[in-house]
Parts: C-alpha cells; structure tokens; sequence
C-alpha cells in the first residue's frame, strides 16, 4: 500500500511517499523531477505541487493519504475541561516554518520580484549555496545557462538555480560581462570577514595592498577592461580564498598600475601591509647572464621592455639556482624543485 502526506522538511513544505521498499518502486518514484530521500524521516519526497501529485498519480492510481488523527468525542472533551485541562491542549501546536532567505528578504522590504531585471540585465542573488539568476528570457542566454553544469530552473521563484562553485560564477561575468549585477554577497561562512572588508562594491574604486614581498593584491569591482589590462601584467593570477588578482610587486609595476586607474578616474585606495621576512637569492661565483637567444625569442613576440625585462629577471634567477648545469642537463624534478624553493623558502606567491 502506499501512502502520501504532506510535511515541512528543510524550510518547505514537501509530499512524503511511503511505501514498501521495492526497487522498482523507487526507479519509479524518482522519474518525477525533485525527487529527493530525507535520512532523518527516512521516507521518500517530492515537491509540493500539483504537477509533482499529479505525476504521482498517473504512476501509482492506488495511492492513499495518511488517515488524519481521529478527534476526541465531545464528551471527553468536557471531561478533561473540567479536569482544567483546556482541550486546545490537546492538539499539537502548529510549527512555524522558518522563513527561507528570499522571504526574510521580502519581510524587511525587499520582494524578491525586485531582483527581475527591466532591461538586458542578469541580476544574481546568492541564495545559500547556490545562485539564483533573474533575467529576461532570450534565446542566447537560455542556451548558454543550459550549458552550464548542475543548472535547473526554478519554477517557484521563476529563475535559474545554478550550484556556486567551481567557476560557475567566472563563467558568468564571463558571458554577461557588465550586464551583470550582484544584489547580494555570498554568506559569511564563504568569505571570511577579514576578506570581505578588503573587497570593492563600488563601481570607480581600485583597492591596491602592497605586503613589500613582491605582491601586490588588487581589489576591484569586475570590469572587463580592467580583468584584461591586469591579465596583462606577467605573473598575474587570481586567488579564490582572497578574492582578489595577484601580481608581482615591483616598483616599475606599482607605477603603471596607479597610472592606469588614474586615467579611468578611479579612486585608488592604497597602502602597504608589514613586510615578510624572506631570504635573498644568493649568487654563486659562476654567474650566468641571460642567453641572447631568450631575449631574442621575447622581443620576437613584441612583448614590452619592462614584460621582457621581468622575465629575464626570472629567467636568470632560475639558471643562476643551477650554476653547474646546462640549461639542456636542467631535468623537470629540478624545475619543481627550484618552484618549490620559491614558494616555501624564498615565500614567492605562487599563480
């Protein structure tokens, strides 16, 4: 026999399905979308609506729902009223759902039919872990949502439901690029407050820390032609945990960087953080320069001079760490080596 009955599960009201345990009943319960197994009820469930019932219905026509509790007889109930036991007590007290976060939004004023664009826009609301995209339907963009890994649309909240990780979110700014729009933040428990009050908000606003080894940390609000200037800069990757791009510091660097968000009218808020001890690159006697043909291969690909002369500086650091060998007897254990070096002794960010 099986038996459904509505419950509250997780912020939202849910069917449980209770039936024997037979595989080819669950193979078949689980055709309907949203199916999902809840441990702690140790029951099977499905969405809340009609759809879901209905489908529930053409696969099994035999369905019942769970008898209701039978009320006391009114005779009982003046009986234990007059005991002084009011036969409201009798009857459990309803619990109130806890309100999800798009409805805790709505009660301090904020309808989340706000976060439907008017225009071309792709709003995104971090809902949990997982981001909500509102945005106008459009062949384009329906096709490209579709192509990304564990995307659903969400007929409640009329939206998309994509899982925020991975690069699930670069893969956004990516296609929207400065049609997107955040309305929110991931929560807390993803960003550490310390990393939160570095970040940039406000559309005209670099953020640039100097820790004086040889990192800089650039905080931003995305824009596409400031990702590509920065890509631009050698050495320069981004951090997930900091949430910020990395480039390597040197002065030469530092001044082209200022110059540039000078010329966007960006205002820039610099400073430095204390300097970590690092140990210098000593020399051997057999000092090698930089081979002519490697700087004869960078000025082929028109790189700049101040790009060329931070890759010969490179270049020459690593030669000189095998003063002894040929560049053809360097082996790729010692290239890991020497990066290892770089990164655990010498403390270079690595990117």
């Amino acid at each position: 026999m099986i038996t459904v009955e509505k419950i509250h599960h997780k912020g939202e009201y849910r069917i449980a399905v209770h039936f024997p345990r037979e595989q080819n009943l669950i193979d078949k319960l689980r055709a309907i979308p949203g199916t999902l197994w809840s441990q702690s009820k140790s029951t099977w469930h499905i969405p809340y609506s009609k759809d879901a019932y209905n489908n529930l219905l053409v696969l099994f026509p035999g369905i019942r729902p769970v008898p209701t509790e039978t009320k006391p007889k009114p005779a009982q109930l003046e009986q234990e009223k007059s005991n002084g036991n009011s036969y409201k007590n009798l009857y459990p007290a309803e619990t109130k759902p806890k309100p999800t976060q798009i409805e805790q939004e709505k009660s301090n004023g904020n309808s989340y039919k706000d976060l439907y664009p008017k225009g071309d826009e792709c709003n995104i609301f971090f809902y949990g872990s997982r981001i909500l995209i509102f945005i106008r339907k459009e062949l384009k963009n329906t096709n490209f949502l579709k192509g990304l890994k564990g995307i659903f649309f969400d007929k409640e909240k009329k939206c998309w439901s994509l899982a925020n990780e991975g690069n699930n979110l670069l893969l956004l700014e990516k296609h929207f690029e400065t049609r997107l729009k955040r309305k929110n933040y991931p929560p807390e428990r993803l960003i550490s407050p310390a990393v939160k009050r570095l970040m940039v908000r406000d559309e005209g606003v670099i953020r640039i820390i100097s820790n004086g080894n040889r990192q800089i940390k650039l905080y931003f609000n995305y824009n596409k032609e400031v990702v590509k200037f920065v890509k631009s800069i050698p050495y320069a990757g981004w951090n997930e945990s900091l949430m910020c791009w990395m480039i390597p510091h040197t002065e030469v660097i530092l001044k082209e960087i200022k110059m540039y968000f000078e010329g966007l009218k960006f205002r820039i808020e610099y400073r430095e953080e204390k300097e970590k001890k690092r140990e210098p690159l000593v020399f051997k006697p057999k000092f090698r320069d930089c081979p002519k043909e490697y700087l004869d291969k960078l000025e082929l690909k028109r790189y700049s001079t101040n790009t060329i002369r931070v890759y010969m500086g490179s270049f020459k650091e690593f030669i000189n760490f095998y003063p002894d060998k040929s560049l053809n007897e360097i082996t790729e254990s010692e290239i890991k080596e020497y990066m290892l070096h770089l990164v655990q002794e010498r403390k270079v960010v690595s990117s």
